[in-house]
């Protein structure tokens, strides 16, 4: 399976969950064709750098149980914590010299990524 595969399939339903709990279907209908970009990103941190899972995890229950507890204040200070660790994650990737080791092709269609074989 491509690195982080498994965990950016759930968090992508995990944030589905989220937009259609709101219940603004302009959002939902937007963000299935915005987020590419992002969950490649994330994708790629995940692989480089697992520390970022626990943190990401824990973002996630936070913002269960802000939602849970109508903080809608407390959510959208999650929610921007969240997305700008990506920036920050992804700014200290690019500055951090690594030896580059050949990717498993995990483009969509790929046969890596249908599979889930490398």
């Amino acid at each position: 399976m491509c690195p982080g595969t498994g965990y950016t399939r759930a968090d992508m339903v995990f944030h589905n969950a989220i937009i259609e709990s709101g219940g603004n279907r302009s959002i939902g209908r937007v963000y299935p064709h915005t987020i590419g970009p992002p969950m490649a990103l994330r994708t790629t941190l995940f692989t480089a750098l697992n520390a970022l899972l626990g943190r990401s995890m824990d973002k996630h229950t936070r913002l269960i149980e802000a939602c849970r507890d109508r903080g809608a204040d407390r959510a959208a200070a999650i929610a921007r914590e969240h997305i700008f660790h990506l920036i920050e994650d992804f700014e200290g990737l690019r500055a951090t010299p690594r030896p580059r080791a050949k990717a498993p092709n995990c483009s969509p269609g790929s046969p890596s990524a249908i599979s889930g074989r490398r």
